[in-house]
């Protein structure tokens, strides 16, 4: 065996690492950076990672090994825009529709419905307006071209016009289409889809999931400091 000697196991150490897990449930580098703040005691991440993967808790993912291909943007202020979009659960059938604060993370409103449709996305826009209008109108909404956003009858031109474009119009909402075959576009809110798909299933109701989902740190915010996307939002 090569390399410097193993640390000794470490049952204070184990009984931190799962008690992180537990509330925030990150993998290993970011739970470094929060047991480092929260803990003040340093654990490094490879440790970190061995432990949950013996426990079950984390898994080996190849993709994100791989350098990506593009490069990431984001808004400075919030409410300068949104993404929508829908999500089914394979198991049970449930739709998901949420609106994401594209510099925040935060997710400002959403639902779980039993059919994806204009009404009921409409119904999440109207959400938005209730929670937010009277503090600050959001600015522009990027989507795909689902058929419930009426986005995929474009003509020649690439214009189009629908029920859903002229509800969010009516509150001077600016529509923007995502690429076509471009789905980073939205990868914000693809990424929250599948944090969804993992931890929902812990919380009683989809308005504490988004709750604890708000009020933990993000590692797209600064996470040194363990900003939330609801800190980060106001």
């Amino acid at each position: 065996n090569i390399g410097r000697p193993k640390n000794p196991y470490d049952p204070k150490e184990a009984e931190i690492i799962i008690e992180a897990h537990k509330q925030y449930k990150f993998g290993a580098r970011m739970l470094e950076t929060i047991i480092r703040e929260s803990y003040n005691i340093h654990i490094p991440h490879n440790r970190i990672h061995m432990h949950l993967l013996s426990q079950g808790l984390a898994r080996e993912e190849e993709r994100k090994k791989k350098k990506r291909k593009w490069v990431r943007y984001e808004r400075e202020h919030s409410m300068s825009a949104g993404h929508i979009d829908w999500h089914e659960e394979s198991k049970d059938g449930i739709k998901v529709c949420a609106i994401l604060d594209d510099a925040s993370r935060k997710i400002l409103a959403g639902g779980e419905f039993e059919n994806i449709n204009t009404e009921n996305t409409m119904k999440v826009i109207d959400q938005l307006v209730e929670r937010y209008w009277l503090i600050c109108p959001l600015r522009e909404l990027i989507m795909d071209h689902g058929a419930e956003f009426g986005a995929h009858r474009r003509d020649e031109k690439g214009e189009w016009d629908s029920e859903f474009k002229q509800h969010i119009l009516k509150y001077e909402i600016k529509p923007i289409l995502a690429r076509v075959n471009h789905p980073q576009t939205n990868g914000k809110i693809e990424k929250w889809f599948h944090t969804y798909q993992r931890f929902r299933k812990d919380f009683p109701s989809f308005e504490e999931f988004v709750d604890w989902y708000n009020n933990r740190p993000h590692g797209s915010l600064n996470f040194n400091k363990l900003e939330t996307p609801e800190q980060a939002f106001w």
